[in-house]
C-alpha cells in the first residue's frame, strides 16, 4: 500500500527506530483494515479528511475492538500514540498537497499538532456531555 510505505519513510525521517517504525506501521494497517471492514473506509477518503477517521469516537470503537480480541492495555496505549502520528502525518501530507484537511479556514489556522489534539479533545468532551445526558434521562 503506497500510504504505509510514504508513512514508513516519513517515520524514518522522523527519527523512529526501526523497531518502532514497523509496529507503528502495522499498527496503521490493522486500523485501516479494521476501518474497511467495520465503517466502509475509502482509502482516498482517509488521505484527504483524516479528522473522519482518526477521531476519539473511531479510536475508542477500535480500542473496544482490539479488547473484545484480548490485546493488553500497552497495545493499546502503542496503538493509539501511532494512530495519533498517523492523523499528523496525514494531516501534514493533506496539507503541503493543497488538499485542506477540513476546509480552507480550518487549514489556513491549522497548526497540525494542535489542531488535531484540539478537535479530538472537543469530540471526547461532546462524547462524555452526551452520556451524562443520556444517564440523567
Amino acid at each position: 500500500m503506497k500510504l504505509l510505505e510514504q508513512y514508513r519513510k516519513y517515520l524514518r525521517k522522523q527519527g523512529l527506530s526501526a523497531l518502532s517504525t514497523r509496529l507503528y506501521v502495522s499498527d496503521a494497517r490493522q486500523y485501516i483494515k479494521y476501518l474497511t471492514k467495520h465503517h466502509r473506509l475509502d482509502l482516498s477518503k482517509l488521505e484527504k479528511a483524516p479528522e473522519w477517521y482518526i477521531n476519539s469516537e473511531k479510536l475508542s470503537l477500535f480500542n473496544q475492538y482490539l479488547i473484545s480480541r484480548g490485546m493488553s492495555s500497552s497495545t493499546l496505549t502503542r496503538m493509539t500514540s501511532s494512530l495519533k502520528r498517523l492523523q499528523s502525518y496525514l494531516a501534514v501530507k493533506a496539507k503541503t498537497s493543497g488538499e485542506p484537511v477540513l476546509s480552507p479556514t480550518a487549514s489556513a489556522m491549522m497548526s497540525t499538532h494542535k489542531f488535531a489534539r484540539t478537535i479530538s479533545s472537543l469530540i471526547l468532551n461532546l462524547d462524555k456531555l452526551y452520556q451524562f445526558e443520556v444517564r440523567c434521562r
